[in-house]
């Protein structure tokens, strides 16, 4: 099973949730967590995480491993990822 974490604020900290299967609406779950996501922990599989709801916008592919800023990865990509899912388990 593919695990991913998502953060609220970059190193780690704030809110977090975990998910282990696609999520076309990161608005639907948790309290809402469209536009807040700043560092993500991918604990299995390689994931896919868009700038749209639906798998759309701007895409960028993680695999296992902790990236503490994701605006290092890309500054678009900074509390605007809107969907994520598994592309490999």
């Amino acid at each position: 099973m593919a695990v991913v974490t998502l953060f609220e604020e970059v190193n780690f900290g704030g809110a977090s949730i975990s998910i282990d299967s696609d999520t076309p609406r990161l608005s639907q779950i948790g309290d809402g967590w469209h536009g807040r996501v700043s560092s993500i922990q991918v604990h299995s599989g390689i994931w896919e995480f868009c700038t749209d709801k639906d798998f759309g916008g701007l895409g960028i592919l993680l695999q296992a491993g902790k990236y503490c800023d994701v605006k290092k990865l890309n500054l678009v990509l900074n509390d605007t990822i809107s969907s994520a899912r598994v592309i490999i388990v």
